[in-house]
């Protein structure tokens, strides 16, 4: 039996189990409960989407793991790629060129397929509402063929099934025409589907960043509909001023703990409208939620684009994985391959030409010293309680919470594999950092435990790496920055990671930015673990250099501030280590001219000399 096909069927029946949702339920729609047996039990491989979509019912966030593709389905998704970048830079030019390939490389796939049946419902929906209806019905119909509205308790859905059945109320209440097919919506109105729909993601307590923004996406696709009814409604209609207030003031929660807030400016005027429409008399029964409107509305916040977290994950083409972990190896195809597959297969798999079998595919991730599957986490487990505790462990350590941390991490290594390198690597440096926490070990002795864990897989000097050429995992770049953050390294080093966020092919732009973010708050938290503000300004030239920082200013600068003033709960006055990261900000601001942040940075340097006042973090 496939090793790959059994580690991705022994994780979903994990989840499957730990979620209490039944094999029918699951596939319902999708295909019979058969076949998820089959693909639980490792007699069955599904295609890149299915499986995807599985686990997003399953309300798991897809960008917990790490996902190797042949050049087949790495093209498919590269392809579902451009169509969603090209939403987000509104260049609806090219989408239809790139969806007609993409059609045709899904049209067995249904899940595939229903995707870009949701493109076209959008796109003509400016031009042709009936032809736009026609889409989303059919988009619809492909993974939950009889869905009513009044019965989706019936259902378990995905993310993104519950955005299709939003967006089919947004069409259907606008459309006017006699043949409309009402078997969806059956005998409730277009606002009782909406209430349905919001109180079933309410009930499905769903509490991963892509299944959080959902929520927002289809109060704003009420409100619009509510507001389409009547310029006077909100002053008429009592019960439903209530209602939404209800589902706000979830929508601003949520949209809170997940920092995933593109919505937020829609939600904070459907707060600002209520408060002027309710009843004096009804006030202060939601007074806490109008204070939260007012709150938030008073900071500015990174609004990311939905698209991106949704369809969101790790996913790299395995060919070109294998090649750059070779090249790091200073191994030849020839050396690489051999006893595995012939030459000239491998060299056609390295150059997305050709495909090996799951066999071949296990023996050559294991000679590049890579997890022996397609489909992991952070760490390499089956069952899903364990890739739990490793979150929580990693969330108690970002929140100081270094006991709690180390007990868990004492039970983990007596329930994981340890003979797996990535989960040796795991646990070894989240001890090492959470006992750095506790002081019970200094910065040169995590250096020296931190090149004992990469070295279980990258048995070279960091020093000798070329960094901007070589794929890590997760855990064994995590092991990098610490070494940056902790170790005395060569200003080189910060140089070669700072490449490689920068050159990289293989690595997309929204990895890129993210862990970019996390080199630049390293670069700061080094300049003040070190006391020196010549350091201070060579960073700050790195940073203005960087074609991520001119396009990512106001986010990086308001994540390395808000991390700083958690840490002396904005308290700076004496700290070598905020001047020397306000000066680094100040610099920023300077060279952008960002008038407002020169002025509050400013401030804040003031500060470091004299008491502060009592202040909230700048964003």
């Amino acid at each position: 039996m496939d090793k790959n096909k059994k580690a991705y069927g022994n994780l979903l029946k994990s989840i499957r189990k730990y979620k209490g949702i039944s094999a029918e339920l699951l596939a319902r729609g999708m295909c019979d409960k058969s076949m998820i047996n089959r693909i639980e039990s490792g007699q069955r491989r599904i295609g890149f989407f299915s499986r995807r979509r599985l686990m997003s019912r399953l309300g798991i966030s897809l960008a917990l793991f790490t996902e190797y593709l042949q050049y087949d389905e790495y093209e498919v998704y590269s392809k579902q790629r451009e169509i969603i970048y090209a939403f987000e830079n509104e260049d609806t030019q090219n989408i239809e060129s790139v969806l007609i390939e993409y059609e045709k490389k899904v049209k067995k796939d249904k899940v595939g397929l229903q995707f870009a049946l949701f493109i076209r419902a959008v796109l003509e929906s400016s031009s042709d509402l009936e032809m736009s209806y026609e889409y989303i019905c059919k988009c619809i119909r492909m993974t939950m063929p009889s869905i009513k509205y009044s019965k989706l308790s019936e259902y378990v859905l995905s993310g993104e099934e519950v955005k299709y059945l939003s967006y089919y109320l947004k069409i259907r209440s606008t459309i006017k025409i006699d043949t409309i097919d009402d078997n969806i919506c059956g005998n409730l109105t277009i606002n009782g589907c909406f209430e349905k729909l919001l109180d079933y993601i309410i009930e499905q307590k769903w509490d991963t960043e892509p299944q959080m923004q959902v929520f927002p996406a289809v109060l704003v696709e009420y409100w619009n509909y509510l507001a389409n009814c009547g310029n006077d409604f909100f002053t008429k209609d009592e019960n439903k001023n209530q209602a939404v207030l209800k589902y706000l003031n979830y929508a601003l929660d949520i949209s809170k703990k997940s920092g995933l807030l593109f919505y937020l400016p829609s939600l904070l005027t459907m707060g600002k409208t209520l408060s002027r429409g309710i009843k004096q008399s009804e006030y202060e029964k939601y007074d806490n939620v109008f204070r939260k409107v007012f709150e938030i509305s008073e900071n500015d916040y990174n609004k990311e684009n939905p698209w991106s977290v949704f369809y969101g994950g790790s996913i790299y083409l395995l060919g070109d994985v294998l090649k750059r972990r070779r090249i790091l190896f200073g191994m030849t195809q020839k050396e690489f391959c051999e006893e595995i597959c012939d030459i000239r297969t491998y060299s056609r798999l390295e150059t997305g030409k050709a495909k090996t079998h799951d066999c071949e595919t296990i023996m050559l991730l294991k000679k590049a010293r890579l997890p022996e599957q397609y489909f992991y986490a952070q760490i390499v487990a089956d069952e899903y309680s364990l890739i739990k505790d490793s979150m929580l462990i990693k969330k108690n350590i970002n929140e100081s919470k270094y006991n709690e941390a180390i007990n868990m991490l004492l039970l983990l290594e007596n329930k994981i594999d340890m003979s797996i390198p990535i989960n040796s690597q795991f646990v070894g440096n989240k001890i090492a950092l959470a006992s750095i926490g506790l002081k019970e070990i200094d910065k040169n002795c995590y250096g020296n435990l931190a090149r004992k864990y990469l070295h279980l897989t990258i048995d070279k000097s960091i020093g000798d790496l070329c960094i901007s050429k070589t794929y890590f995992t997760s855990v064994e770049y995590n092991l990098i920055y610490n070494l940056a953050r902790y170790d005395e390294l060569q200003k080189k080093i910060f140089n070669g990671i700072l490449a490689y966020f920068t050159d990289v092919s293989y690595l997309e732009k929204r990895h890129r930015d993210r862990h970019l973010d996390y080199i630049v708050w390293y670069f700061a938290s080094y300049l003040g673990d070190h006391d020196n503000k010549q350091k201070s300004t060579e960073i700050s030239k790195i940073l203005l250099k960087s074609t991520f920082l001119k396009m990512n200013r106001e986010e990086v600068t308001k994540n390395i501030y808000n991390i700083l003033w958690n840490k002396y709960d904005g308290n700076f006055a004496g700290s070598t280590e905020a001047e020397n990261i306000l000066s680094v900000l100040l610099d920023v601001s300077e060279f952008y001219e960002a008038e407002r942040d020169m002025k509050f940075f400013n401030q804040r340097l003031k500060e470091v000399i004299i008491e502060p006042e009592s202040s909230e973090p700048s964003e």
